[in-house]
């Protein structure tokens, strides 16, 4: 990831927590919306993670149960009112 994407990351999760921060954190719910590919590169990256963990001999519980909501999320049917075809995502 160049500098200016992880910069412009930073600065978007930071104005994210200051927008929320008046709602208690076990309240807070994030939606992603992910194609087939991203799914993938998601899991992968997790489950690096995990693996480094291992290693490190860290818990991996929160990881763990990160890759369970990733890899069982719904998938839903979007429908373009532009295009005649589905796209299945």
């Amino acid at each position: 990831m160049q500098h200016t994407e992880h910069a412009a990351m930073k600065e978007f999760w930071e104005k994210l927590q200051e927008a929320t921060s008046h709602i208690p954190s076990e309240q807070r719910q994030y939606v992603v919306k992910l194609d087939d590919y991203d799914q993938r590169i998601m899991i992968r990256a997790l489950n690096d993670l995990r693996s480094a963990l291992i290693k490190e001999e860290r818990p991996t519980d929160a990881v763990d149960e990160l890759m369970v909501k990733v890899y069982g999320a719904k998938k839903k049917l979007l429908v373009s009112e532009s295009r005649s075809d589905y796209d299945c995502r």
